[in-house]
């Protein structure tokens, strides 16, 4: 076994002598070692077991993934966020409380890209390739090589995955119990660009489709069910009442599955520096607060 200790010394406490921004770790400057030096004989004294759980690293960030590719040489600062933006639009990734999560449709891309192309997945292609490009410029390499080494064994790759892999358009359909209202077939749940929604199994010959509800309009009345809408011109979402012009419930905020105990309203998630991510009730004169504990 291994065993490492270390000390830190405070020299000098700057501002942390008025503000106190480390009291939390002034136990551990207390903490004294001796002088030890190379090849010196220590006395084991007491051994505690204790275990530990090793933690997740946490998820990227806008910041986080933008500083991976800088290190990595991958891309350029112009294609950075053009290339976050791709990832959301596609549904590859979601934005959540500022992090980036996997969807399930990324989960299965990425899954067929590192099995079938890990060589152009891999994070030194792209600096491998700047510097092929550098030796284009520098007269070192001819641009046609370079296409025709790379084109050709891909191009072969293509053709082989396109005739082995197996079709995954329908992986993610799930039956729902509900019935198609135009032609009474059953309606499944299907994966899109934006994500999940209902759509009729008979297509091509339905084109029935709409979106997955997400809670019940809280508006006293109203039968309505809330689902994801988007502007026309910046394609934001938003979410509305099915029964709209009737209803004009809107919000911006996305239901959760949760209910409020006080007025059985939905509840939305909000995050703000005070109280980190908490749950709040839709009715802002029901005011139910849920704090979310980590």
């Amino acid at each position: 076994c291994i065993f490492k200790t270390s000390k830190s010394t405070l020299i000098k406490a700057g501002f942390n002598e008025v503000l106190h921004i480390l009291k939390q770790s002034e136990r551990d400057l207390t903490k004294k070692l001796p002088d030890l030096k190379k090849q010196d004989k220590i006395e084991l004294i007491e051994y505690i077991k204790e275990q530990h759980f090793t933690q997740a690293p946490p998820r990227y960030t806008d910041a986080t993934i933008i500083k991976f590719l800088e290190e990595n040489g991958i891309g350029r600062p112009s294609t950075y966020a053009p290339t976050i933006t791709t990832l959301i639009s596609r549904y590859y990734i979601l934005r959540k409380s500022r992090q980036f999560i996997p969807t399930v449709l990324g989960k299965l891309v990425n899954k067929i890209l590192t099995e079938h192309f890990p060589e152009i997945v891999n994070i030194d292609f792209t600096a491998k390739m700047e510097e092929d490009l550098d030796n284009i410029e520098n007269g070192k390499l001819k641009g046609l090589d370079l296409l025709n080494n790379f084109y050709n064994p891909f191009k072969e790759k293509i053709d082989h995955v396109n005739a082995n892999l197996q079709d995954h358009k329908k992986i993610f359909d799930e039956q729902t119990g509900e019935t198609c209202e135009k032609c009474g077939r059953p309606m499944l749940k299907k994966l899109g660009r934006f994500g999940f929604f209902l759509a009729c199994s008979g297509f091509p010959e339905c084109r029935n489709s709409k979106a997955i509800p997400l809670a019940d309009c809280p508006n006293p009345g109203c039968n309505g069910k809330i689902i994801p809408k988007r502007k026309s011109r910046s394609s934001k979402e938003f979410y509305g009442c099915t029964n709209f012009p009737e209803c004009n419930f809107v919000t911006w905020f996305k239901p959760t599955e949760h209910k409020c105990p006080k007025c059985n309203k939905f509840l939305i998630e909000k995050n703000d520096k005070i109280h980190g991510e908490y749950k709040l009730c839709i009715d802002p004169e029901c005011g139910y607060k849920q704090l979310i504990e980590n």
